[in-house]
């Protein structure tokens, strides 16, 4: 016998004897000690046995039932969490931002990676960096494409004036393509879009059915709320409104 129930012996045998001249104050005691336990233990809410007579139908007008005299149809509360991770749109069309020119260097060049030919346009290295999953692109020269993930880097050598070069695959347009020594410098898409959404948790609840089982005195599920008309989810959204684990539909829509 755990504690609690060695406590619930003690005081009914203590009490019954110095308030039997107020046996109220007996029973009240106990139901306030009782109260908004059962409903949360499954053992009380089971401690009668299994019935058979969770037969009358519920007042409420539909045509399930809604347990029986003293005999209690009890469900059970169950939670499922889902987790649903954003969807993000591939990248690598090949939109970009112009950022500006910068100078490079011979010694240590500003952009780490160069792809092999000189005659991208903007939106040939753009598409290609992309592509590659690069953040930064840049045409120098006429034509060459250079790409990197570091801004900073980019930019080490500071602005320059110098991009001015027409591109050598459009020879007859007006668009540059860098200089000498010269990075017309570009953010891809992958550096300019936002930040994913945070993925969605959702709890959801629903309740199990655990069959029918005998109320008796005292009640096996303590809690009881007012009216006569409930029915399993009329029931089941106000005991999960208060957090119950478990509930049950007695006397065709009493809801416990």
């Amino acid at each position: 016998m755990d504690a609690y129930s060695f406590m619930i012996v003690f005081l009914n045998i203590y009490l019954s004897h110095v308030m039997c001249c107020k046996g109220y104050g007996y029973y009240l005691l106990l139901y306030l000690l009782l109260i908004d336990r059962a409903s949360n233990s499954l053992v009380e809410a089971e401690q009668y046995g299994q019935s058979t007579l969770c037969t009358m139908a519920c007042r409420a007008g539909n045509t399930v039932t809604c347990g029986g005299p003293l005999a209690n149809y009890v469900y059970s509360l169950t939670t499922a969490t889902t987790t649903t991770a954003p969807v993000v749109a591939a990248s690598g069309s090949g939109t970009y931002t112009s950022i500006g020119c910068y100078t490079d260097n011979s010694f240590l060049r500003a952009m780490s990676y160069q792809y092999s030919g000189n005659t991208y346009t903007v939106d040939s290295c753009a598409s290609t960096a992309t592509k590659d999953g690069y953040l930064y692109f840049a045409l120098q020269y006429g034509g060459e494409c250079r790409a990197s993930n570091s801004l900073l880097d980019s930019e080490q050598y500071g602005v320059s004036t110098g991009c001015t070069m027409i591109c050598r695959a459009l020879p007859t347009g007006t668009a540059t393509c860098g200089g000498s020594w010269a990075n017309a410098l570009y953010a891809t898409s992958i550096a300019t879009q936002p930040p994913p959404p945070a993925p969605t948790t959702v709890t959801t609840f629903t309740y199990a059915s655990l069959g029918c089982y005998t109320d008796g005195n005292p009640r096996a599920m303590s809690k009881q709320y007012s009216g006569n008309t409930y029915t399993k989810d009329s029931c089941f959204a106000v005991a999960k409104a208060d957090l119950y684990q478990y509930f049950a539909l007695q006397y065709g829509g009493e809801c416990w």
